[in-house]
């Protein structure tokens, strides 16, 4: 595989690339006719607004009002007492209080997608509940969305930006999803969570790459104009990498017998988030991690144009991974 060349070439190239991705004419879809709207609940902000002296009366409150998801079960009450008084909780309250005074731009955001995704999914009810709280961290749940509530829960502790220093202890790469325009992405990757299909019983390298282009491809048509920093991470030098060797990764995975491949070292190796790609050779620091991922995405959108009349619901119910891949035609 030939190093990535820092040349006059390339830049020219990856502007095209860019300007050519942003403007996507015939990707347009008008929304204004959609009825989509977002009540957003401040559990965060009325929680720590408690009387602490009188709380057993005041969290009863709650329980009776819109906050009363927050209260099932019978430990609820003990929990949120305790939670109201750790310092630890007290402070993160303070950081997020100090990043988010107020949702009105995140809600717009918030709000465009969810007509994108009612544009796609009629049938969905017209109004998403976000209610949002601080989790003390939950690195495993940044968003809880629960279908027959049709709300989501939102840690508002898990997006105060990549450069924080409570996710100092974090792998750096990583970090980026915390940045507060993550958000409306995090959330729109929620709503396809219960859209997408996925054939379990197929191990293949294929199945996951396809699995995850579904993914971004739907993410590109909820959230319009997405680029691959704000989903994958990648700064330009990786764009151009990925889009210069297109061809030489995918030759890769067939010599290597890589592409229908049971085995996990090649989900490790190229799909999930890592600083690099490990083909085991000299350039692995100069891959960005995921290329399997954008791989897949590459084949989703070959596979697409080549069908003008699938549906992004069609996609994305599809298990058929295999059939997909066949279907593209995607030689690179």
């Amino acid at each position: 595989m030939p190093k990535m060349r820092h040349t006059i070439y390339s830049c020219i190239f990856l502007l095209t690339v860019i300007f050519s991705s942003s403007c996507q004419p015939d990707d347009y879809v008008d929304t204004s006719q959609i009825n989509a709207k977002v009540n957003t609940h401040r559990f965060d902000e009325a929680f720590f607004a408690l009387d602490t002296t009188n709380f057993t009366l005041e969290i009863n409150k709650m329980m009776q009002g819109t906050f009363a998801p927050f209260f099932e079960g019978n430990s609820a009450i003990p929990f949120w007492k305790s939670q109201r008084t750790l310092e630890f909780m007290i402070r993160l309250h303070g950081e997020v209080s100090n990043k988010y005074p107020n949702l009105k731009k995140m809600e717009d955001k918030w709000t465009n997608m969810f007509k994108h995704y009612r544009y796609y999914f009629p049938k969905t009810p017209d109004t998403l509940h976000i209610y949002t709280y601080i989790s003390g961290l939950d690195f495993d749940f940044p968003i809880i969305y629960v279908d027959s509530l049709q709300s989501a829960f939102i840690s508002l502790d898990l997006f105060l930006g990549k450069d924080h220093p409570a996710y100092a202890k974090n792998a750096e790469y990583l970090n980026f999803r915390h940045d507060a325009e993550q958000l409306p992405i995090a959330l729109a990757r929620e709503l396809i969570n219960q859209k997408i299909r996925y054939d379990v019983s197929d191990m293949s390298f294929i199945n996951e790459v396809i699995f995850h282009g579904k993914k971004l491809y739907a993410l590109e048509k909820l959230i319009p104009g997405l680029s691959e920093r704000e989903l994958l991470n990648y700064n330009e030098d990786h764009i151009v990498f990925c889009v210069e060797n297109e061809r030489i990764m995918w030759r890769f995975f067939i010599e290597q017998d890589i592409i229908f491949n049971q085995q996990g070292e090649y989900k490790r190796r190229f799909i999930e988030p890592a600083p690099f790609s490990k083909f085991y050779m000299e350039f692995d620091n100069q891959t960005p991690g995921q290329v399997g991922q954008w791989i897949g995405w590459q084949i989703v959108k070959k596979y697409m144009k080549k069908h003008p009349g699938k549906e992004l619901s069609d996609l994305l119910k599809e298990e058929d991974h295999r059939g997909i891949f066949a279907a593209s035609g995607y030689k690179p």
